[in-house]
């Protein structure tokens, strides 16, 4: 019993004060749906259980989000795919979290059949947020079309002329998807031209801070980036309810159809029921790289963006890619260790160590197996596909024996998305409209996994398509581990009772908000910890010994006393055993008892 006290008496000696930190988050416009997630994670109390204290900064008047995070008058900042740009032209800039997969700056034409194909484009009048980098995606459209753009002559945006009779004086204007219903003018006929239907794939909205404040403060950068991605959750599951929010507490200009309107618009960008929030590709941000230096917008050699990306801590709630890297490392150490253990054991004892090197080996290849991403190119002229043996391991498949094609290729796919996966890719083929969705695919084993594919024209010829490439990477575990989160957040997070959980090695899996709050210290700093380790009075038999005897018990309902920083408390103390999927955990909670022991 008093082994058992000693477990929760070890938190005792990490009493390290956690003060909410301030934040400022720069939106690059006024309140709207357009950052709903944001203000959700703040009502929902995400920020604040992070110990974050956030404040939103609407946009003024030619006033951009990148200076003001540049200046240090926001620590965080929105703004569009421009963000890259000031990090290749040097500036301190990281990209914390992409929220959506596409961009919805597009171009509104004047009606008429002249402005409905970009290559008409020549010498024309365009209205432009910006004519350099925040344009790109439309500036890419036009110069594939064989647009000279030297040629066009540009406007400054000026919205008051254009809600004017002054609108025929330009032949088109930029304008974000989502702003369509705000902005609307029967008088005038518009044709909509999505770069994305001409083979142009940019991301849209982006959250960014400045790099050496993510050096600085990563915690608190990783903690604002999942509580962001969880605030997006709510509000696009919950679209009513944020509606009301946004009238009650920041901005009651908008109608209730104009907000759900712009909501209905934001799901296609942000596309949450096929990919995770906040899923990143880095072959995609290479493809917009190349954009910027086929403008001449970018120029000399080029630039690393290994440093443009923030990068997540190994700890419990890591993304897959974090856990793998994790497990990686830990592979080389016992690479490292078994390799000191050949230096100093005798020789009759290095046969055994070798072999047991060769299979820590296999382990680390297998992993690098794992890690890889499957690719496909297709080349019009032969009209073939070609998949990497990447796709032949994610689908357990031996390429020696098994060869795909594009109709085999379809027979892994689930049957509720195979018909869209076809649609899409022929699309592509077609037109040259690039394509990242998520997908369901069934493995020649019989497992269902989650994939995310991805496909874009690599170059034309007079319209026609020689060649076209994307990349497939599975996303299971990411998606997994986001439902498993969910589902444990939602047990614990609630209850006035002290709770923890220890894996049965003694780890410590999870504990709700009430443990942390009573003494003092973060959720992240104690996942993850052994007790011996922070505790090295309780020896690790002991440790072992009490979880073994409540494993074959099954059940513990006893009286504990603790006393800490002079206080002398009484709790009630359950104790049993959980399964978790494949996983044995010990559940532990206690009631505060002490008031009812004194009476």
């Amino acid at each position: 019993m008093s082994q058992l006290r000693n477990c929760f008496c070890v938190f005792i000696f990490v009493l390290l004060t956690c003060q909410a930190q301030s934040i400022r988050l720069q939106l690059k416009w006024k309140h709207q749906f357009q950052f709903a997630g944001y203000y959700q994670a703040k009502e929902q109390g995400y920020y604040q259980k992070s110990d974050l204290e956030v404040e939103f900064l609407e946009r003024r008047e030619n006033v951009s989000s990148i200076d003001q995070v540049l200046n240090s008058k926001a620590e965080f900042g929105v703004s569009s795919i421009n963000v890259l740009y000031s990090y290749l032209m040097g500036e301190d800039i990281v990209l914390v979290s992409t929220i959506y997969q596409y961009n919805p700056l597009v171009l509104f034409s004047k009606a008429g059949e002249k402005f409905q194909d970009p290559k008409n484009y020549d010498q024309s009048r365009l209205m432009l947020y910006s004519k350099n980098s925040g344009s790109l995606s439309i500036l890419m459209m036009l110069k594939n079309a064989g647009v000279n753009l030297d040629k066009i002559h540009f406007v400054p945006f000026d919205m008051e002329k254009l809600r004017s009779k002054d609108f025929f004086q330009v032949d088109a204007y930029s304008m974000y998807l989502t702003d369509i219903n705000l902005h609307n003018n029967d008088q005038i006929s518009r044709r909509i031209l999505k770069p994305s239907s001409y083979g142009i794939s940019v991301y849209g909205d982006l959250l960014f801070t400045r790099n050496s404040f993510a050096k600085e403060f990563p915690l608190e950068t990783q903690r604002f980036k999942e509580a962001t991605l969880k605030g997006w959750q709510y509000a696009l599951s919950h679209p009513h309810e944020t509606i009301q929010l946004i009238q009650k507490k920041y901005n009651r200009n908008f109608t209730d159809q104009e907000l759900f309107v712009e909501y209905e618009a934001i799901q296609g960008m942000v596309q949450e029921s096929l990919i995770p929030i906040g899923y990143s590709n880095p072959k995609r941000w290479e493809k917009i790289y190349q954009y910027y230096k086929d403008l001449g917008l970018i120029t000399g050699n080029s630039k690393n963006l290994d440093h443009f990306f923030f990068r997540e801590g190994l700890h419990k709630n890591s993304k897959s890619d974090g856990v793998l890297i994790l497990v990686i490392v830990l592979l080389l150490l016992t690479l490292f260790k078994l390799i000191y253990k050949l230096i100093e054991l005798k020789r009759k004892e290095r046969c055994k160590l070798e072999g047991e090197l060769d299979v820590a080996k296999d382990h680390l290849l297998s992993l690098q197996a794992f890690a890889s991403i499957g690719t496909w190119s297709y080349d019009a002229k032969s009209k073939e596909i070609v998949f990497s043996n990447g796709l032949y391991h994610l689908l357990k498949l031996d390429p020696s024996t098994q060869i795909l094609d594009f109709e085999s290729l379809l027979n892994y796919f689930h049957p509720e998305d195979k018909e869209g996966f076809n649609r899409y890719f022929k699309r592509l083929l077609s037109t040259g409209e690039a394509f990242d969705f998520g997908y369901r695919m069934i493995r020649n084993d019989g497992v269902q996994r989650h994939l995310v594919i991805n496909g874009y024209c690599v170059l034309k010829d007079q319209g026609r398509i020689l060649n076209a490439q994307g990349e497939i990477t599975d996303v299971s575990e990411l998606i997994e581990q986001d439902q498993k989160l969910r589902l444990t957040r939602f047990s614990i997070n609630d209850s006035n009772e002290l709770m923890i959980w220890l894996d049965m090695q003694g780890k410590i899996y999870d504990l709700n908000p009430a443990l942390c709050n009573l003494f003092a210290n973060s959720r992240e700093a104690l996942l993850g910890k052994e007790l011996t380790e922070v505790y090295p009075e309780l020896s690790r038999e002991i440790l072992m010994q009490n979880i073994h005897s409540i494993e074959e018990s099954g059940f513990l309902r006893t009286q504990v006393e603790l006393n800490f920083q002079e206080n002398f408390c009484i709790y009630e103390l359950f104790a049993s055993p959980i399964n978790y999927g494949q996983e044995k955990f010990i559940y532990l909670s206690l009631r505060d008892v002490s008031a009812r022991k004194a009476y």
